[in-house]
């Protein structure tokens, strides 16, 4: 990990963790290692506070970039 910061917006935080790789591979590699080639959202919460939380991947064409979101 080489980066990672928390941010919040309208409708919603995410948190993100830009990654490389110790090993050699790829930015297609990790995605497909990390198992984050689509997006996956499932909601989460208690009682009255229910969210989506959405975890993925993002390549930019330098780096990977892992994300979490919560939104409403």
């Amino acid at each position: 990990m080489v980066n990672e910061g928390t941010s919040c917006g309208s409708g919603g935080c995410w948190r993100a963790a830009t990654v490389t790789s110790g090993d050699g591979l790829s930015r297609p590699e990790i995605i497909r290692e990390l198992g984050l080639q689509q997006e996956s959202c499932r909601s989460s919460g208690w009682l009255l506070d229910w969210r989506d939380v959405c975890v993925g991947a993002r390549d930019n064409g330098e780096n990977v970039t892992i994300y979490a979101s919560w939104g409403y």
